[in-house]
């Protein structure tokens, strides 16, 4: 059985947490929610999954992707701006790609 997204997610979200590189690292949700009868917009889009901190002090944006979920333009957009900036970022299927992202490969 093939995993869905959100188990993908939570597996390379551990990896990464236990990368000797890593300081932090956090999911971070992004949508649209109705609070108190208003809706409220959480993250950006584009938002990565996951964000961290290396211990050389740059930033890690791993974009989680499941084998048939295409990138979206603002996806591609953060990731290329984040990489022109120095931070370490990248889209990932697999907890081995998440370590080259991590590792600047």
């Amino acid at each position: 059985m093939v995993p869905n997204e959100t188990e993908i997610q939570k597996t390379i979200l551990e990896v990464v947490k236990a990368h000797p590189d890593i300081v932090w690292a956090e999911r971070m949700n992004s949508g649209v929610a109705k609070m108190n009868g208003r809706r409220v917009r959480f993250g950006f889009k584009g938002c990565p999954d996951i964000h961290g901190l290396n211990k050389y002090g740059k930033g890690v944006y791993i974009e989680v992707k499941g084998e048939q979920t295409e990138k979206t333009a603002e996806q591609l957009r953060f990731i290329n701006e984040a990489r022109e900036v120095g931070a370490l970022a990248g889209f990932a299927t697999t907890p081995a790609q998440a370590i080259e992202i991590i590792e600047g490969k």
